[in-house]
This record gives C-alpha cells, structure tokens and sequence, in this order.
C-alpha cells in the first residue's frame, strides 16, 4: 500500500507543468521535506529506495524543464 502512495506521488509530479511551479517550489522548500525523502532512500525496503529515487528523477525532470532560468540557490528557504 505505501509503495502505491509513492507511485502516486511519482505519477502527479509527471502531471505538472508550468501552472504549478509555486507547487513545486513549496513542495521542494518544505522543512520536512529532505528528510523524509533521506529516510525513504534510507528504508530497508528495495522497492521503496527504488521509488524515493524515481522521485528524484522527476523533480529533477520537472525543474529542468520548467525551471531553467531560476538557479538552486532561488529555491532555498530565506535565511533569517
């Protein structure tokens, strides 16, 4: 079941396009968000790991494709 969560997850990402770029940038901003795809491709599970990396496939298909007049450092939470 959670490996279907995933693959659903993986499936939307490939669903975005230009219209949800502030999405994205939210998504890949998120506090908790590098630390739960760390513990994914940290899982014992095979399947899992293998999913967290499809993940990144796509968010890095998604930020080349959308994103390439931004750099990574536009993307990274304000420091304060």
């Amino acid at each position: 079941m959670f490996v279907d969560k995933l693959q659903f997850f993986i499936d939307s990402i490939a669903l975005m396009n230009d219209n949800h770029i502030n999405m994205f940038t939210n998504l890949i901003t998120h506090p908790s968000f590098k630390q739960v795809l760390i513990n994914l491709i940290h899982n014992g599970d095979t399947s899992v790991r293998l999913k967290s990396h499809e993940i990144l496939e796509g968010l890095t298909a998604y930020f080349i494709q959308f994103c390439p007049a931004k750099t990574v450092y536009e993307f990274a939470p304000a420091q304060n």
